[in-house]
């Protein structure tokens, strides 16, 4: 019985864990202040966000005037596969007031709420108009990302489960991102409410992957190194490493 759990232990990190952590590039989880906890060291600079209860742990309240700067680039240059989210709970739902923005007046690379897409609700910039809309419901935690994919040319918003798939045509924006406005003209279309567990991936995530980070929370890849190694620590120590190497075998 032993062994079973240790192998299913093993199982748990090899494929459940690598769906949150493997190209995460930029997160910022809040816990007193605006670092980034990915390792990458895209530490943001805090423009007046006030820290308050989050989604998980602490969260930072905007309230129309206030931002966080990241010096991530977020550019389909440098990035050509992209996703960005948060938990976000919206205290103002009247268009446009941006999540996550990068944009320099081109509908770049930004998430938030629009009325260009059919409707007022989370919406996502495509490079030529809008992807959205889904309603939104004030005061209630919400999970909103985008991901972007420039050698397809096709964006996907995603909004509690459900997503929103278009065609994208993105130009450069900002070298930088902002979270709780859009960057262009000096800051325009402020967020107001509370945002929590921002997160950059340097990939195109489905659906499935999403599904997992919203029901799961963000795992660094460090953690997931780690927790790997102890796994395969407790294997060998215990006789299992058969069953590992044959595992690995078969869908490696």
């Amino acid at each position: 019985m032993r062994k079973i759990k240790i192998v299913l232990l093993i199982l748990y990190f090899l494929f459940f864990l690598p769906l949150s952590s493997a190209s995460l590039i930029a997160y910022y989880s809040f816990e007193g202040n605006a670092d980034d906890f990915s390792g990458s060291g895209y530490h943001g600079t805090n423009y007046g966000a006030t820290l308050v209860s989050g989604y998980r742990g602490q969260a930072f309240y905007f309230d129309g005037s206030d931002y966080i700067y990241s010096g991530l680039n977020i550019n389909p240059s440098a990035l050509t596969q992209l996703t960005m989210g948060a938990w976000v709970k919206a205290s103002n739902s009247s268009p446009v007031r941006q999540v996550i923005s990068h944009d320099n007046g081109g509908y770049d690379r930004s998430l938030g709420i629009d009325s260009r897409g059919g409707g007022t609700g989370w919406s996502a910039f495509k490079g030529s108009g809008v992807i959205g809309y889904s309603p939104v419901s004030l005061e209630e935690w919400v999970f909103i990302a985008v991901s972007y994919n420039q050698a397809t040319s096709t964006a996907m918003l995603y909004v509690n489960g459900v997503t929103y798939s278009s065609t994208s045509g993105l130009g450069e924006g900002y070298s930088y991102t902002n979270i709780g406005r859009n960057p262009l003209s000096g800051g325009v279309e402020y967020f107001i409410g509370t945002i929590d567990e921002v997160f950059f991936y340097s990939e195109a995530l489905n659906a499935s992957q999403l599904d997992n980070i919203r029901l799961n929370g963000i795992v660094p890849e460090l953690s997931t190194c780690f927790f790997m190694l102890l796994a395969l620590s407790f294997c060998i120590q215990r006789g299992t490493k058969s069953h590992l190497s044959n595992f690995l075998r078969r869908h490696t």
